[in-house]
């Protein structure tokens, strides 16, 4: 890193990129990409830089799974921790270990089988539609479908697709990310905060949070209908509270 800027300072290089790994965690490493645009005084001297860094990762692993031999990245492919699989419209032609096991079955007995034939069959088209795209070069985000596994359960992933080639023809390099338990907890959290909202409705009873720390008083609707007031427009406080809704007894 150091030798990247020096040698931008030395040879006044407008702009540079650099690509690097970075520890975010214990044992997991992200690729960044830096562009470093040099500054310079009035003199022509370089005085600083203008830094933009983004997250490569994804981009490095497909390029990297693209340009390596089969037997050099195979090792990475496989201890990921999110599902890779390389497809078209009809067969995969490869999945690693973590892919598998979210559809329920065993790399080697996925081979050539096809893809759609795991996918829930409202997700279908919406897939067929993100892989036309992505044939066609254009753009596709992040999206999530449902896949049905062996035994009949489903499993919620989040996608990721980019345009490559297997044995010189079209196929889909994707990137599977199980997002069922999470999903689940957030769809239980909002059913609890709407069953303990419509219970406070009911029995005519609030509540409110309170952090020691920042002293913010955050109120169920239900406590500012007791009280009349308008959650638009009160912002409730310890100190408003005691002085201009508790009675002074």
């Amino acid at each position: 890193m150091k030798k990247f800027y020096q040698t931008q300072l030395e040879n006044k290089t407008p702009v540079s990129y650099y690509e690097f790994p970075c520890y975010i965690e214990k044992n997991k490493i992200i690729w960044v990409g830096q562009f470093a645009s040099l500054e310079l005084a009035e003199a022509g001297d370089p005085k600083g830089y203008s830094v933009t860094a983004r997250d490569i990762t994804e981009r490095k692993l497909a390029n990297d799974a693209l340009k390596v031999s089969e037997a050099r990245y195979r090792s990475l492919i496989e201890t990921s921790p999110d599902g890779i699989s390389i497809h078209d419209f009809e067969n995969i032609f490869y999945i690693n270990k973590s892919g598998a096991d979210i559809i329920g079955e065993k790399s080697e007995t996925l081979i050539n089988k096809p893809f759609l034939q795991y996918v829930h069959p409202r997700d279908i088209d919406k897939l067929k539609d993100k892989i036309l795209k992505l044939n066609k070069g254009e753009k596709v985000n992040r999206f999530e479908m449902t896949v049905v596994r062996k035994n009949g359960s489903e499993r919620i992933i989040e996608v990721i697709g980019f345009r490559t080639t297997h044995e010189g023809k079209p196929a889909i390099l994707t990137f599977l990310r199980d997002r069922t338990k999470r999903i689940k907890a957030e769809n239980e959290l909002k059913s609890s905060q709407s069953n303990l909202a419509e219970a406070q409705k009911m029995n005519k009873m609030g509540s409110f949070q309170y952090n020691l720390n920042s002293d913010k008083v955050v109120w169920s609707k239900a406590l500012y209908n007791i009280y009349g007031l308008d959650h638009n427009k009160y912002m409730p406080t310890n100190k408003k509270f005691l002085n201009n809704i508790v009675h002074p007894d």
